[in-house]
């Protein structure tokens, strides 16, 4: 999308209504509906709805990840990620990791991953409330552990970077210190942000559910029905824009410390 283009100034325009919304005044109503009648995007999406995508991870076959939320928002397979059981499986550091268990080498910027358009800016917090819900299942090396690299975060979803405008969001899993085997919530305006870790260690090989919000005041993640929070007051509006939303990894990243190795299904993201 060209900046400064028609494009881009409906993003901005959507973006803008959906914070007019969340201050609750009549006038936002009525300039949202004015809007979606005038330039609403394409596939009928609706901003500032409940549910607005949905990933199943059903498909058998295909580089295509369908969006059944009816918001359009369809994602590409890379090449590296396995379907047709009912999930994604994340290649991630699998193909890394030496005879002492640590990480070497360089993983695909793209292969490894699924990659969200998100022309007009739907998959972001702005400055209202977001939650991003999914089931997720981590890797282990042959030593039944993460493994060992400094500053690793495993990066199983994210928008947007910390080296790019806008601030981001991103769900990481960490592989380093303390926090090891435990996810991370991160919800960034490009200068402030709140992190919140999982009460719940998930380096374990079996299923967990994760819930990860943006909840007034607060981001909240929980996993297993265990809930830990953090103030997010302080962070205003997170808005990278339209960059798209990627699975798997750290959007453009070789480092293997920014690739979930492991499964993911039934991805989800509300407003």
């Amino acid at each position: 999308m060209t900046r400064g283009g028609t494009g881009t100034r409906a993003v901005q325009a959507f973006r803008r209504s959906r914070r007019r919304l969340v201050t609750g005044t009549a006038a936002a109503a009525v300039g949202v509906a004015a809007l979606a009648t005038a330039s609403a995007p394409p596939g009928g999406m609706a901003l500032g709805v409940d549910l607005t995508a949905r990933w199943t991870m059903d498909e058998q076959a295909g580089p295509v990840m369908a969006d059944s939320s009816g918001s359009g928002l369809h994602g590409t397979i890379g090449a590296g990620v396995a379907v047709g059981d009912g999930t994604y499986h994340f290649p991630g550091w699998t193909a890394n990791v030496d005879g002492a268990g640590r990480l070497v080498g360089k993983v695909s910027a793209a292969g490894g991953a699924v990659s969200v358009p998100d022309q007009w800016a739907a998959l972001e917090p702005g400055q209202g409330s977001f939650t991003l819900s999914l089931r997720l299942r981590s890797a282990l090396t042959g030593a039944g552990r993460l493994p060992s690299a400094p500053a690793a975060s495993f990066n199983s979803v994210q928008k947007g970077r910390a080296d790019q405008a806008g601030g981001f969001w991103k769900l990481e899993l960490s592989g380093d210190g303390s926090s090891t085997g435990r996810l991370r919530w991160v919800v960034s305006d490009g200068s402030r942000s709140a992190v919140v870790t999982s009460a719940v260690r998930v380096d374990d090989t079996r299923w967990h559910t994760v819930v990860a919000e943006r909840r007034g005041d607060r981001a909240v993640l929980t996993v297993d029905g265990v809930t830990a929070s953090v103030s997010a007051g302080n962070v205003g509006d997170v808005g990278p824009g339209n960059p798209p939303v990627t699975i798997g990894k750290k959007p453009g990243s070789t480092d293997p410390r920014d690739a979930f190795a492991g499964w993911l299904d039934d991805l989800a993201i509300h407003h």
